[in-house]
């Protein structure tokens, strides 16, 4: 539903595996990069991308979408076989 969070989530996967897969230094014109420090790019690029696909609503409106989706369907459940026995169960 979000292009942004999409966008998002490929450009943080993408990464990671350009990252992982590394097993030197990256060579950049004339900087070389550790693992470390490319890392940390990745995180200083991602925090504002994510801020600006709202992850945080996102996030909010599944939680909120579940939690809705489970209680409706608990509240339409009959009671099971073991209520008639705990309660059989608390009478004598």
């Amino acid at each position: 539903m979000n292009p942004w969070l999409f966008l998002t989530i490929v450009v943080l996967i993408v990464g990671l595996n350009f990252v992982r897969k590394l097993e030197e230094p990256f060579v950049f014109q004339q900087y070389v990069l550790t693992q470390k420090q490319l890392y940390t790019g990745l995180i200083v690029v991602s925090i504002p991308l994510l801020w600006i696909s709202s992850v945080g609503s996102t996030i909010f409106w599944i939680v909120g979408a579940s939690a809705t989706l489970v209680l409706g369907h608990a509240s339409l459940l009959e009671s099971g076989v073991d209520s008639g026995f705990t309660s059989a169960a608390n009478e004598v």
